[in-house]
């Protein structure tokens, strides 16, 4: 599994982004995204493969939350391919991410 950030475009709206892999490498985390409209999210490597649509990226790049409405609510925007089709829901943080990829991505785990 790679911790790292690294400087990336994001996915969804193609502005500077950060991004990482996640879940040993079968996705990525897009974080500090510089368009302001945009958020922050996970996406499986399947689900990037098989989008073909700009207007279904729109739609998502505004689902996606800020670091602050995650560190609030404690989930996060999950985009993935299941079944025929892209799909994305909220999930929490501790179910989509493990441990130590919510400490190194720099969120922090709500107190239960």
């Amino acid at each position: 599994m790679s911790d790292s950030l690294t400087d990336d475009t994001c996915f969804l709206c193609g502005c500077n982004a950060r991004s990482g892999s996640y879940n040993r490498g079968h996705g990525k985390v897009f974080i500090e995204c510089t368009n302001e409209a945009c958020g922050e999210y996970l996406i499986t490597n399947s689900a990037m493969r098989r989008f073909t649509n700009g207007e279904s990226k729109k739609e998502l790049s505004k689902m996606a939350t800020s670091r602050e409405e995650i560190q609030h609510g404690g989930e996060i925007l999950v985009i993935y391919y299941y079944d025929g089709a892209i799909r994305a829901k909220f999930k929490r943080l501790e179910d989509a991410l493990h441990n130590a990829e919510i400490n190194s991505f720099g969120f922090r785990r709500r107190d239960s």
